[in-house]
């Protein structure tokens, strides 16, 4: 994440499955089937964002914050085939990329 504005922008400091909502969706634009993990993240959803919340972090202009989702401890991609990712933070959304899972 890069702090793109002109002024610092603050975060609650979480763990980053809470702090991101990650939409998973298989080649015929279903989603993933959730793991019991993942189930448990979304439910800690409410709108628009999640319940937890921990102290306020800030992000200077112009900084970028590296973040990590290890993204099949939220979906089952133990299946093969081609998926699309995309992830949402505070209103905005990354890029979407594709993966492919081949046995």
């Amino acid at each position: 994440m890069t702090n793109v504005s002109q002024r610092a922008a603050i975060f609650d400091f979480e763990p980053n499955e809470y702090r991101y909502k990650v939409i998973v969706r298989d080649a015929h634009g279903d989603m993933a089937p959730e793991t019991e993990h993942g189930k448990e993240v979304r439910r800690s959803f409410g709108p628009p964002f999640p319940v937890y919340s921990g102290p306020a972090v800030p992000l200077e202009s112009g900084k970028t914050w590296k973040n990590e989702l290890v993204v099949n401890d939220l979906y089952d991609l133990t299946r093969p085939g081609k998926y699309s990712v995309q992830v949402l933070c505070r209103g905005s959304k990354s890029n979407t990329i594709m993966i492919s899972v081949v046995p």
